[in-house]
């Protein structure tokens, strides 16, 4: 699997039932040659393995599993990035796959292209598990994008957020610049799309969507129900966050002092990017608190992150866009048992 453009990485637990529509999407005759795909066996115990390796002996020179131990989603992406061969990266999951115009528009482009770009960003859509409709199109860009340019990514960052679904990293950038994942612990997604960010110089888009995201099955971590079950990962990755945020800002503080304006506004720049990622995080870690009965431990639980990032990280508490947050804030509170309730509504 030499001279590979893009390797797909794909994160594969107990997946049986969805690994064959998400690797049919790959496959496609006309880009074989140029593209490798890493199926990541994270433990499973049903036949997702079995199915890999049919598809490695149908597809030799493409297709490749990667078996290992169980360590969850971080540690079958951190796999991923460490076998990739290809010029260029990109992680899906088992139970995903791509649109097959907007995977052959990504093809193209990074075969034609001799630039090297940290990262590409491409549209993804949201699809209903039950009954195969496009629900919604993602689509993170600045206005007046002309595709396939290479910006700056400090010159544009404020105006877009990157998440794991639109991401394709160039894979000696991930590698060098990817700090360890967190094992067995849901929502590593923000740690691989915003760890990477003080490194990251340039940026692409296209226009087309390429990632297709199965919305609405049970075990999914971002159902508010797997949220409660799972509130503490969230914590431990929002604490990731913010410690990482913090050491960028720490940079900044220094840059400031004896960098050049080019550089001082770069640093300024990754951090108001980061910023607004972790205060996604944290509405989002309020969101599971509120989900819980109404009670004084879950209010006192939304004042004391509240109060951490008004203290440690003002920048972030600041950046916060979320309607539910603000207007909690501007009640100073008040408003918890209503907040409660509503975000309860959603779970009946």
């Amino acid at each position: 699997m030499k001279n590979k453009v893009l390797t797909v990485a794909i994160a594969a637990y107990q997946v049986e039932s969805y690994l064959a529509k998400t690797l049919d999407s790959l496959l496609l005759p006309d880009v074989l040659e140029a593209l490798e795909v890493l199926v990541i066996d994270d433990g499973s115990t049903d036949g997702t393995a079995a199915l890999a390796k049919q598809y490695e002996e149908k597809y030799p020179d493409t297709v490749r599993l990667v078996s290992q131990e169980n360590g969850g989603h971080g540690a079958a992406v951190e796999r991923g990035i460490k076998e990739a061969s290809g010029e260029y990266f990109k992680n899906i999951d088992g139970d995903d796959w791509v649109d097959e115009e907007g995977f052959r528009e990504l093809m193209r482009y990074l075969i034609q292209n001799e630039d090297r770009i940290d990262m590409i960003s491409t549209p993804y859509e949201m699809v209903d598990h039950h009954t195969g409709k496009r629900m919604k199109q993602i689509t993170e860009q600045i206005d007046g994008v002309q595709y396939g340019k290479i910006y700056s990514f400090t010159n544009i960052c404020d105006d877009i957020y990157v998440n794991m679904h639109a991401v394709t990293y160039r894979t000696k950038f991930i590698q060098e610049h990817m700090p360890p994942l967190d094992h067995h612990c849901f929502y590593v997604d923000a740690e691989y799309v915003l760890l990477p960010v003080p490194f990251v110089q340039t940026i692409v888009f296209l226009e087309k969507p390429v990632y297709q995201y199965r919305l609405g099955l049970d075990g999914q971590s971002m159902n508010l129900r797997n949220m409660q079950k799972h509130y503490s990962d969230h914590e431990k990755v929002l604490n990731r966050i913010l410690e990482a945020y913090g050491a960028q800002r720490e940079i900044a503080a220094t840059v400031w002092k004896r960098g050049s304006k080019e550089d001082i506004d770069r640093q300024a720049a990754l951090c108001r990017y980061m910023a607004k990622g972790a205060a996604k995080l944290a509405a989002s870690q309020i969101k599971v608190y509120l989900s819980f009965p109404a009670s004084s431990q879950q209010k006192d639980r939304i004042c004391m992150l509240e109060q951490q990032l008004l203290q440690e990280y003002p920048e972030v508490y600041e950046a916060n866009q979320n309607k539910a947050v603000s207007l909690l804030r501007k009640s100073r509170y008040r408003l918890y048992r209503i907040a409660s309730w509503a975000v309860q509504r959603k779970l009946t």
